[in-house]
């Protein structure tokens, strides 16, 4: 159980890093939007700033 535990949080931690670096790579190349579909929607701050200046109606 421990075991397991230890193993789901360190696929969240590659998850998590994973989806930071496609922060990253979107927002210099403005195609955030793009990646939202793909891998869910996430906390990054500049997917959030994105959203708000380039897509207020895309929900």
């Amino acid at each position: 159980s421990l075991l397991r535990y230890k193993w789901t949080q360190i696929a969240v931690n590659i998850q998590y890093t994973f989806m930071r670096a496609m922060d990253v790579y979107a927002c210099k190349n403005n195609y955030l939007y793009h990646f939202e579909a793909f891998i869910g929607k996430h906390d990054g701050l500049c997917f959030v700033y994105q959203r708000l200046i380039f897509n207020k109606n895309f929900y």
